[in-house]
């Protein structure tokens, strides 16, 4: 049982992580569209 537990363990946080990373690079790129949108809706009005 013991055994078991670590190995769970060693297992998520690698993952853990791995989703950690995933949701900050959408983070960044949700960021960048919203900063670069008001030139996307000017181009878009004019």
């Amino acid at each position: 049982a013991p055994l078991c537990g670590i190995t769970t363990q060693n297992s998520t946080s690698p993952f853990v992580e791995d989703m950690y990373e995933h949701i900050k690079a959408m983070l960044d790129e949700y960021k960048v569209v919203i900063n670069r949108w008001p030139q996307y809706s000017l181009l878009l009005e004019s």
